[in-house]
């Protein structure tokens, strides 16, 4: 059982306006505390769950950065460091810590019913975050990097991955860029309003894994997520040799 935090959740048995919308979702990401005052909060316009491809490889070159030491002991040995949820929302590193990572607000909907709340989960996922494009040498300085490889066959290497940790499951996908994590769908299947539990946050798919701020679009994310049988919060590094055959290293 993995935990989420819940920081706030209710539904209504209608459907809102297109502003109600944006207020909900302004009123659940400031925090407030009284109903009422959602009228008054500021809008907050959410990303629809279906502009998050799942499971879609991008044209451009998807780029592990890494200091040159690390990418050497994966080609090496097979060893690549994954982070959590937990370990990068407490991470100091400007451009590696988002202490909003794994905390988004959620909007489900479906006829004649809303349901809506502000959570923090996924702490029971490894992630690895890789660079959709070309980085250039301003890019790899900003994240003290030198070096990096690219990941020719995503699935081929998410799949050995998930196999070398024991996961239960893998995901990839480009990350969504918003000035707030809010984000819109439809209420998933066996979604239930008579309990709230660990569970209450999957109202929507995991597609909530993949929205950032948008002031980190500079970082053009392309994430991958493996789903554990149980909450991980510090770095681990997995050894996976035969993840390497789905990559190679960036030219010198």
């Amino acid at each position: 059982m993995s935990k989420v935090k819940l920081f706030g959740h209710m539904w209504i048995a209608r459907n809102l306006t297109e502003v109600e919308v944006r207020k909900l979702c302004g009123f659940l990401t400031l925090g407030l505390r009284h109903l009422d005052a959602y009228q008054y909060s500021m809008e907050v316009t959410p990303v629809y769950e279906s502009a998050i491809s799942r499971m879609e490889v991008p044209s451009l070159p998807i780029v592990k950065m890494a200091r040159q030491d690390h990418v050497n002991s994966f080609f090496e040995e097979g060893k690549l460091q994954l982070g959590s949820f937990e370990y990068y929302s407490r991470h100091d590193h400007g451009e590696v810590g988002d202490k909003l990572e794994g905390d988004v607000v959620l909007l489900a909907e479906r006829e004649n019913f809303t349901t809506a709340g502000r959570f923090a989960g996924g702490f029971d996922h490894y992630l690895l975050c890789t660079y959709r494009g070309d980085p250039d040498p301003e890019t790899l300085a900003k994240f003290e990097y030198d070096s990096g490889f690219i990941i020719r066959d995503p699935a081929g290497f998410a799949t050995a991955i998930q196999r070398a940790l024991g996961a239960h499951g893998h995901e990839y996908a480009s990350c969504v860029y918003s000035p707030h994590k809010a984000l819109r769908g439809k209420v998933q299947p066996g979604f239930s309003i008579d309990r709230i539990d660990h569970r209450t946050i999957e109202m929507i798919s995991s597609a909530r894994h993949f929205i950032k701020p948008d002031r980190f679009a500079h970082q053009r994310e392309f994430r991958f997520t493996w789903g554990m049988p149980y909450d991980v919060s510090e770095p681990f590094i997995v050894t996976c040799p035969e993840a390497v055959q789905y990559c190679e290293r960036l030219p010198s």
